[in-house]
């Protein structure tokens, strides 16, 4: 049961005295809970830091490798004929295609009434490799042409072929079957290169190939429109067949998407914007690690404010690196000069004499940065992306070699230094949480002492004031009786 302070007794608001007796006791205790949120503030800003400085990793993963900085592009100006993808190994050049016959598939339609001739009395035949056993079907009405369909689409692969029916006429009942190759082209690879596998049709009843029987028109092989099924190309006017309409062996490392006929050049070149679109990943990366650091080393604008991590070693060290590879050049192997990066197009505070206009920010002039790599792109590549050989100096590691190594240094989740000082944060605010729970059940209990002597005071002073009472009016009575 909770004590009661009225002050009936003293006259005294005790309550509210034991509030403000409490209120000054309780300075130490609000001390540590503000500690305790500024630790908090600082181990965020933290956090964010080292959030930032893998997102710089992410950045600068794109663009660690050789390969990363040869993406090759290629274009067609004439897309409706030839489309084209490009691998980075492919080689720079352009050509003059042109499309002359696109890939296709071997058809074979035969008449239902022709080959329910053919195969009255006979109880199998064969398409390709398959041997389908008639059943007693002809082919004579519709429904019988539907179930020799069936047939042969349950056996596909090995025929090489699927099967639909087709009515040829809108108002009588003719009906054909129709076989599509499964692949395009005159054949295709297998494992014997010297013996490919042929896409044809074949349709053998008794020894006959009806595929290749066109008498009267029964027969309908698209086989007999043209020499081939091949695709026809023509580059820099040497004409070449393939069997499909992907071509990935007339242009070293590209791929060409053949949808149409008709002329193209089609160029195959280094993809720049691609590269540049990466370097404007790193310097947003970079530009908003280098932002969160200096921000919380400078003095806020208002002096009313104070900036907790004011100063800080750690984050000046952090600046001095980050501001130093900028400032160091690099060397290529063979180079007797170093290369900087402002070079290429990437500067930090070009221009800028006072220090506190310095925001140490990279800032990417992508003319300079695009000339510089079609000049001389291995000089760009390398600056960017030398590793760091043994017993040399720093100078010859690329920006991105000093820059991953800055990362692990810092952010690294087993030894980074910003690792080590966010964990460092969660031991501090531990012992303050400690003490605050030590300090809170001491308050707890003075305020429960203070209560109950307060509350003491009250019923003694009650008792004091009950005799005060009886006493007075003891005296009252003895004057009345002394007067009569």
């Amino acid at each position: 049961m909770g004590i009661s302070l009225t002050g009936l007794a003293s006259g005294l608001d005790t309550a509210q005295m034991v509030s403000d007796l409490m209120s000054i006791e309780r300075i130490p205790y609000k001390n540590l809970e503000t500690k305790k949120t500024n630790l908090r503030s600082e181990q965020t800003i933290f956090r964010n830091i080292n959030t930032a400085f893998r997102s710089l990793e992410t950045a600068l993963n794109n663009l660690k490798l050789g390969a990363d900085w040869k993406q090759m592009l290629g274009t067609s100006s004439n897309t409706s004929a030839i489309g084209v993808s490009a691998k980075s190994n492919a080689v720079p050049g352009k050509y003059q295609l042109n499309v002359v016959q696109l890939a296709h598939k071997n058809t074979v339609q035969l008449d239902g009434a022709y080959l329910s001739g053919k195969l009255t009395g006979q109880s199998e035949f064969t398409i390709g490799e398959a041997t389908i056993q008639t059943n007693g079907l002809t082919g004579a009405t519709k429904e019988e042409l539907e179930e020799l369909a069936g047939l042969i689409n349950e056996q596909s692969q090995e025929a090489g072929a699927t099967a639909t029916i087709v009515k040829t006429s809108a108002t009588g009942s003719e009906y054909k079957l129709v076989l599509t190759a499964l692949n395009t082209g005159d054949s295709m690879e297998t494992d014997d290169p010297a013996n490919p596998k042929s896409n044809l049709i074949t349709f053998n009843v008794d020894g006959e190939d009806l595929a290749q029987d066109t008498a009267a028109g029964n027969v309908i092989n698209n086989k007999t429109n043209s020499n081939t099924l091949n695709a026809i190309v023509q580059i820099n006017g040497v004409e070449v067949q393939r069997s499909t309409n992907s071509i990935d062996d007339l242009i070293e490392g590209a791929t060409l998407s053949i949808t149409g006929t008709g002329a193209s050049t089609v160029t195959v070149d280094r993809d720049t914007d691609a590269i540049v679109k990466k370097v404007q990943e790193f310097v947003k990366a970079y530009n908003n690690l280098i932002g969160l650091v200096k921000d919380n080393l400078a003095k806020p604008i208002d002096d009313d404010k104070m900036n907790p991590l004011q100063g800080d070693a750690l984050l000046k060290r952090i600046d001095s690196e980050l501001y130093n590879i900028f400032n160091s050049g690099v060397k290529n192997a063979g180079d007797t000069k170093s290369s900087f990066m402002e070079q290429f197009g990437l500067s930090i505070d070009k221009g800028v004499t006072a220090g506190s206009l310095m925001t140490g920010k990279i800032t990417f002039n992508e003319a300079t940065f695009k000339n510089a790599l079609a000049e001389d792109p291995d000089k760009v590549i390398g600056v960017f992306t030398n590793g760091l050989p043994k017993d040399t100096d720093t100078h010859t590691a690329g920006v991105i070699t000093q820059l991953s190594g800055i990362i692990n240094n810092y952010a690294s989740s087993a030894t980074g230094l910003i690792t080590n000082k966010i964990t460092g944060y969660d031991s501090e605010i531990k012992f303050v949480d400690d003490r605050l729970e030590q300090m809170s059940l001491r308050l707890e209990m003075h305020e429960l002492r203070l209560k109950q002597q307060f509350s003491t005071m009250e019923s003694m002073l009650s008792t004091l004031q009950s005799e005060q009472k009886w006493l007075t009016q003891q005296f009252e009575s003895l004057l009345k009786s002394n007067s009569k």
